[in-house]
């Protein structure tokens, strides 16, 4: 016969909704500045492009401070060629801005001492309203640039001028002018230059299509010596080229176009006070010619 058991009655515990724990309220308050901005959609866009503009300022500033405007040859600049060989250096490389603002687009080679192989200078433009001259060559009445060569090929301008100088041989041929006048001298003394090793010249690099104001070849501190300067198919407007303080064993003028529109009773080729050993004068002619 089985037995029964009683059984404990168990209560059940209710369960109550959850509670969350109160948020403390944070009363943020906005700046009144922002508040009036907000009221002022165009004032926050001026405020915007202003801080824009200062920025962009600021960025140009340093940019500005931080360039380098040493003029690197060729460049319009001054070039002191004694300088850079005195320094070991074998390549004319960097010159200085002249302190002269109206110079600034001048190219002035101070040769003044120097020992140079050679310099170039083909397809240049040249030339400014209101100069005396476009190309100077230029030695104070006291020193010389003496050179084995100097050649004037293919130059169109409205006047040369030769003077003050020696050239053991002189040849000038197939040019066109609006008047010549040629007054070279026979003189027997006058040496033939050759020019020696090239080492230890300073080495200058060609300048061609580049165009500048005026150019200047300075040599008045001291005498400078060279192998070749030559001008190939420079042209120049504005002002005449002047070549003068010289010595050399050939000056070579040829294919030359020269007249500032004055007419042939007023020469605009002018060979001056210049000696020289063999004279070669041919095929020159007269015409009337204005180079503008």
């Amino acid at each position: 016969m089985s037995k029964r058991f009683p059984m404990k009655k168990v209560k059940i515990p209710k369960l109550g909704k959850p509670k969350l724990p109160k948020i403390p309220f944070i009363n943020l308050k906005i700046p009144s500045v922002f508040k009036y901005l907000q009221s002022k959609p165009k004032k926050i866009l001026f405020l915007s492009f202003l801080a824009i503009g200062l920025g962009f300022a600021l960025t140009m500033l340093l940019v500005i401070q931080g360039t380098d405007d040493t003029p690197i040859f060729p460049e319009p600049g001054v070039y002191y060629a004694k300088l850079v060989q005195d320094a070991g250096l074998e390549t004319l490389t960097t010159g200085q801005k002249p302190d002269d603002s109206r110079q600034h687009q001048t190219l002035n080679l101070v040769v003044s001492g120097a020992r140079i192989n050679n310099f170039y200078l083909e397809d240049v433009q040249v030339g400014a309203s209101g100069l005396n001259q476009s190309i100077l060559l230029d030695g104070g009445g006291n020193m010389s640039i003496i050179c084995e060569w100097l050649v004037i090929d293919g130059l169109v301008a409205p006047n040369l001028t030769i003077s003050d100088g020696e050239a053991y041989n002189l040849i000038v041929t197939d040019n066109v002018a609006d008047g010549n006048s040629f007054t070279a001298t026979l003189n027997n003394t006058v040496s033939s230059i050759s020019f020696g090793s090239t080492r230890g010249s300073l080495d200058i690099p060609g300048v061609s299509n580049s165009d500048f104001d005026r150019i200047v070849i300075d040599t008045s501190s001291a005498d400078s010596t060279c192998n070749t300067l030559t001008f190939k198919d420079v042209r120049a407007f504005g002002a005449g080229v002047e070549l003068s303080d010289f010595k050399v064993g050939t000056l070579y003028i040829l294919n030359s176009k020269i007249g500032d529109g004055s007419g042939i009773d007023n020469p605009s080729f002018i060979i001056e006070d210049l000696k020289a050993s063999v004279i070669e004068i041919s095929n020159n002619t007269e015409e009337p010619i204005d180079v503008r």
